[in-house]
């Protein structure tokens, strides 16, 4: 797999992918900074085509995706190097989320019905 990119992967990714590679994390759910909050659907596995950087910003490998198709990303050139970003699938909008793999993992939480149900009432406050 690190043969097609051509940046060193972090090690925290890399041991997370040898650890859990084709497992979901208990925990699944993400802040979005000003934006609200998405759950993880599926961190790409080793053998996934879709585990490789972004055409539209190659410093940025795809590693997962959101349960509306939005990409997770992290960093993999120098500048943004070991960062998770959220990048919406409709506007290519990059917003990150992490300054680290670690700090993302460490940060996720388990989804709960309350969760969706403050969600839609913020939304439903905001359209009124």
């Amino acid at each position: 797999m690190q043969k097609n990119i051509k940046s060193k992967l972090p090690t925290e990714y890399k041991e997370f992918l040898l650890k859990y590679n084709k497992k979901r994390p208990i925990k699944n759910t993400f802040d979005i900074p000003n934006e609200g909050s998405s759950l993880i659907d599926i961190f790409y596995n080793l053998s996934n085509d879709n585990l490789k950087p972004l055409s539209y910003n190659p410093d940025i490998l795809a590693i997962g995706n959101d349960q509306n198709g939005n990409i997770i990303g992290i960093g993999i050139s120098t500048r943004n190097y070991n960062k998770i970003f959220f990048i919406d699938h409709e506007t290519l909008n990059i917003i990150k989320l992490s300054g680290s793999f670690s700090n993302f993992i460490d940060n996720l939480y388990e989804y709960k019905d309350e969760d969706l149900i403050e969600e839609l009432i913020k939304i439903t406050i905001l359209r009124v």
